[in-house]
């Protein structure tokens, strides 16, 4: 167990397998997720975030200290019968895919392609999700 998730509890843990990794973080060097957009670089984009949602048991909602009684979306019950649940890091990096494309809005505009709706909505709404 990690150090850091053995005074953590969550129903997702058990599912988790921790490894170290060093990762290339040059700031000037090339990167995939780097550059004028294109279909390929905004594909690579959703495949860090865009993995849908996972059920959550009812009986879990509590481990994730929160109330039986919010307003939940419910899943089918073919799909276990919980509450619908998104990992808040893969929402994290959807923001930050969202502020790519806003600094390359005109970009997007030039080549035909049109920004994620969000992009499109009144500037107050866009900021209420791009800023928790």
């Amino acid at each position: 167990m990690n150090k850091a998730t053995s005074v953590l509890t969550a129903p997702a843990l058990e599912a988790v397998a921790y490894h170290d990794e060093t990762l290339p973080g040059d700031f000037l060097q090339p990167s995939p997720y780097r550059g004028t957009p294109t279909p390929e670089i905004d594909s690579r984009w959703e495949k860090l975030w865009d993995w849908g949602a996972f059920n959550v048991p009812e009986d879990k909602i509590p481990l994730l200290n929160k109330s039986r009684s919010g307003s939940w979306h419910r899943t089918d019950p073919k799909f276990g019968g919980g509450v619908a649940g998104l990992f808040w890091g893969f929402h994290q990096i959807h923001c930050l895919d969202l502020l790519r494309q806003m600094s390359y809005k005109d970009e997007y505009e030039k080549s035909g392609r049109r920004l994620p709706s969000i992009l499109r909505d009144p500037e107050e709404e866009r900021r209420v999700h791009l800023v928790p």
